[in-house]
């Protein structure tokens, strides 16, 4: 299971930027599945996968999803 540490956020208008920190994302197929998992969620705008730095930055509109929605994208990915 992937872990979420510490997320950051950044909020313009009509976009929202959480930068989550989930352990083992260089891990086979591991990014894979957290996108698929973003997929699934109307309001996702652009993910980024950083292996290095263990992170997924999610660009998203908040007027269709709030935070707790993409906090729950590490348990939800697959």
């Amino acid at each position: 299971m992937c872990q979420l540490d510490r997320p950051e956020m950044t909020i313009g208008k009509g976009e929202a930027t959480a930068i989550l920190k989930i352990r083992g994302m260089n891990r086979a197929g591991r990014a894979e599945r957290f996108r698929h998992a973003a997929g699934k969620l109307d309001g996702i705008l652009r993910v980024d996968i950083d292996y290095i730095l263990d992170t997924a930055t999610v660009e998203y509109d908040p007027d269709k999803l709030t935070r707790a929605q993409v906090n729950s994208l590490h348990h939800d990915e697959g």
